[in-house]
């Protein structure tokens, strides 16, 4: 019943992304071939995701969510599977687009990253995208989910960005939108590594 009734409010309620947000993500992954969007909640950008590439996999560990998700779904290149972050049930290299929105707060950082790299093909844009540390909404936010679940629930973005270096990743957008941090890199030795990104890189 939780589950359902947060369903029923969740896209539209301000923990929801922005569309203007969306928007960019969508941008920055257009023309991937198999995306990946872990902690994928309702689902809602999952499917975003599936008119911009030719197939988007949703994942969740919640099992309600997931099935949710799936009785929301009528499009045939979108697939939800109940999985773990950590332990994706995934071979190795087989996604060319990943995204984590607001995800990685919730996660073992340097274990679900790696995983994510695990999957990920040479050349692979990953989004991701949380709190901004220098807006104070975000940091009341983050204490609050920390005292309601436990979780760390709060991830520097910067962080993130030398996590990812290390497993040669570069920068390709770093860009403050809002309540929000948005930052695109992309897996060295990739046939696509010349495509243009947008927003200021670090």
């Amino acid at each position: 019943m939780f589950y359902e009734l947060l369903s029923r409010v969740y896209e539209r309620s301000p923990l929801s992304l922005p569309k203007r947000l969306v928007n960019e993500i969508l941008r920055d992954l257009k023309g991937c071939c198999r995306v990946l969007d872990v902690g994928c909640a309702t689902g809602y950008l999952t499917r975003k995701l599936a008119a911009v590439c030719d197939c988007a996999v949703g994942v969740d560990i919640n099992r309600k969510m997931v099935e949710i998700s799936k009785s929301r779904n009528r499009l045939p290149n979108v697939k939800f599977v109940r999985a773990d972050a950590h332990n994706l049930p995934f071979p190795d290299a087989c996604f060319d687009g990943i995204v984590l929105s607001e995800i990685l707060q919730h996660l073992d950082v340097i274990k679900a990253l790696k995983e994510v790299d695990r999957v990920a093909a040479r050349g692979c844009r990953m989004t991701v995208v949380l709190p901004d540390p220098t807006s104070r909404a975000a940091r009341v936010a983050t204490r609050l989910i920390h005292v309601l679940t436990g979780n760390n629930a709060w991830v520097s973005p910067d962080t993130v960005v030398g996590i990812m270096r290390d497993m040669s990743w570069k920068l390709v957008r770093f860009q403050s939108a809002g309540k929000r941090v948005l930052i695109t890199m992309e897996k060295r030795g990739s046939k696509n590594a010349g495509r243009s990104g947008s927003g200021s890189q670090r």
